[in-house]
């Protein structure tokens, strides 16, 4: 099965994605891998270029990210790279949980949006999701690439928002921790 995709805060070019066998958010030697390229997308270019087709260069296939078997529930994730947009390393790991079947394509968007609603229970998605006031089609929209269309500027403000606020909560932690000497 190919897996296909964009990384995106901005577009994170450079990064590792992964197949998150084991659930823990971390890239694992045995976990399959590959790279975004300049736009931040894995299994397909922008122009519509198959990084895991039978005629790709060996430069396009280190974007394909490809499994053997069906996986239910499993994490796609990235990492590191940088964004293509404020021209900064990009430090943190986005990740989505799909559903991959034998022998399919799978295209998802992986954000700060879709890392937030993986994040918690299953009981408590629906909750996130209607606090945010979105919907799982929202998690879907490029809201970088088609920022003109409505509904992507406003899942665009969300995004920033989310960002905005972990940011702020990731510096009072560290902020704590430097006062306890840990």
């Amino acid at each position: 099965s190919d897996l296909g995709g964009s990384a995106l805060d901005g577009p994170i070019a450079g990064a590792r994605v992964f197949i998150d066998i084991n659930g823990n958010r971390v890239w694992d030697s045995f976990e399959r891998s590959a790279k975004t390229d300049v736009d931040g997308n894995f299994g397909q270019s922008l122009s519509g270029v198959d990084y895991c087709s039978d005629d790709a260069t060996a430069n396009q296939k280190s974007y394909c990210l490809q499994t053997l078997h069906a996986l239910e529930g499993v994490s796609v994730c990235i990492f590191g790279g940088y964004d293509t947009i404020t021209l900064t390393p990009f430090e943190g790991t986005l990740c989505r949980t799909v559903d991959v079947e034998t022998n399919s394509t799978l295209s998802t968007l992986i954000s700060p949006l879709s890392t937030l609603v993986d994040s918690v229970d299953a009981s408590e998605r629906a909750a996130v999701l209607r606090a945010l006031n979105l919907t799982e089609d929202d998690l879907d929209i490029d809201y970088v690439r088609n920022i003109s269309d409505d509904s992507a500027a406003t899942v665009f403000k969300k995004a920033q928002a989310v960002v905005k606020v972990l940011t702020v909560l990731q510096k009072r932690l560290e902020d704590r921790y430097d006062q306890f000497g840990e």
